[in-house]
């Protein structure tokens, strides 16, 4: 729940207006460890209302790439990071639980 949280503020921090003086520090930041935490948690958990919330969560951290990485040239780092999983359909998780 920190690591949604975390990300949920930072999204805030990027977005709000009377924060748009600083937009271009927040932009600089990364939640690195926090995105990876929830991948790795959202691949073994079943569907509830966190997971849906994570889920958003992520969705809006990689929209939020798309925009920062459309504006730069592609470099090392660019080049390195791996695709995001797609979410697996819903009830997907279910069905394998219950083989």
């Amino acid at each position: 729940m920190s690591s949604i949280e975390i990300l949920e503020y930072t999204h805030i921090l990027k977005s709000e207006p009377s924060t748009k003086q600083w937009r271009w520090l927040f932009h600089t930041y990364t939640q690195w460890y926090c995105i990876a935490y929830l991948l790795g948690e959202l691949a073994i958990r079943d569907t509830s209302i966190t997971v849906d919330r994570a889920w958003r969560t992520i969705d809006r951290e990689i929209q939020d790439w798309s925009s920062v990485l459309s504006k730069t040239n592609p470099g090392m780092l660019v080049s390195k990071i791996p695709s995001v999983p797609s979410r697996p359909p819903s009830g997907e998780r279910q069905q394998e639980t219950d083989s």
